[in-house]
């Protein structure tokens, strides 16, 4: 169990690291919530097929 959380971590922070480095401008102009939230859904998805 503690495997399984220490590896979804380290998934998180590969995944939100990115995500966190673009400017802010972006995320206010270019996006909308429920896109930001349907591209991590859909990454999360292609994610688990690969293991």
């Amino acid at each position: 169990m503690w495997a399984g959380e220490r590896q979804s971590t380290k998934m998180r922070i590969k995944y939100l690291e990115p995500a966190l480095s673009h400017d802010i401008q972006f995320f206010d102009t270019e996006v909308r919530t429920s896109d930001v939230v349907f591209a991590i859904n859909i990454d999360a998805i292609l994610q688990v097929k690969r293991l």
